[in-house]
């Protein structure tokens, strides 16, 4: 099957030869002599396989760029957009033309996670919220959902890197950021809570250090903003899935002892590559951070109390 995929001869010529450690299709080929684009530049795609549609891909973008560049000044009912946001448009368009992507959500009840954070803020003055438990109960889970934390690879691969490094996706009115905390599985609750706290900071200044915006495994979006009740992220490029922590919600509960009482919850999802992971296992995944997230045993472990 792989000698399809191998070198072969053009019907036109390209311009420049071709990267010697990318494979390049016939088709791609064919479409670079077409398109006139130049194979040499090709692996900066960052892809090991080259198709038609990512020659295609290229020369639109090539078009678009030239386009852009031609333009002195947008019109008056233009908005030119920033080069953060164009980055953020190229990623998720990425993520969706790669990635078979499903999506599946969980109803996690956080009465407890809520009383354990007003018990450190009041004896410890330690700030914590639902997303640094959630980091903490994620990054616990990396030994025993290993898939979860890696990346597909050509030839039904999936890529893994010792270590739980989560990023965050954190968007205070400067643009849309994603820094990785890097070995969150080492952490404590506390230093996850400081290194959060430095993030914010940097997401209102708009001063992250390339390196903090890298290297990340698995991802964590936060929609929590109130009335926020759903939603499907992405999967960032490169790994297996993201996750989503969306608002704190009420409703009325009938307890064990039939008392009818007031419950807060939220909806935790998962966007999953299903390449990689299956409904089951995502389901199980869900079910140990509701746990991990509800119980007040399993909270107290968390915080290491």
């Amino acid at each position: 099957a792989r000698a399809e995929y191998l070198a072969c001869e053009q019907r036109g010529k390209a311009v420049g030869p071709p990267a010697t450690d990318v494979v390049i299709t016939k088709s791609a080929r064919e479409a670079a002599a077409e398109l006139g684009v130049d194979l040499a530049g090709l692996p900066a795609l960052g892809r090991k396989v080259i198709k038609r549609s990512d020659i295609e891909a290229f020369a639109a973008a090539q078009q678009e760029a030239k386009h852009e560049g031609s333009q002195q000044e947008p019109g008056p009912g233009d908005v030119r957009l920033s080069a953060a946001q164009q980055a953020v448009g190229q990623v998720v368009t990425r993520s969706h033309q790669d990635i078979p992507a499903a999506f599946m959500a969980i109803k996690v009840p956080v009465d407890a996670a809520l009383e354990l954070q007003a018990d450190l803020a009041a004896r410890s003055q330690l700030i914590v919220g639902l997303p640094e438990l959630l980091i903490k109960a994620v990054a616990g889970l990396r030994e025993r959902f290993p898939l979860f934390f890696g990346g597909y690879s050509r030839g039904g691969t999936v890529s893994l890197v010792p270590g739980a490094h989560a990023g965050i996706t954190l968007d205070l009115g400067r643009g849309l950021y994603i820094p990785v905390l890097g070995r969150a599985d080492t952490k404590s609750l506390a230093e996850i809570s400081d290194i959060l706290t430095d993030f914010r900071i940097s997401a209102l200044r708009g001063s992250f250090r390339e390196s903090e915006l890298t290297g990340g495994n698995i991802t964590i979006s936060l929609s929590n903003d109130p009335d926020i009740l759903l939603a499907t992220p992405i999967i960032f490029p490169g790994q297996a899935c993201m996750l989503c922590l969306c608002s704190t919600q009420e409703e009325l509960y009938q307890a064990d002892s039939g008392e009818i009482v007031i419950r807060r919850y939220v909806h935790l999802g998962i966007t999953y590559d299903h390449r990689i992971v299956n409904g089951r296992d995502a389901t199980l995944f869900l079910q140990e951070l509701k746990c991990t997230l509800a119980e007040p045993g399993s909270l107290s472990l968390l915080a290491g109390l």
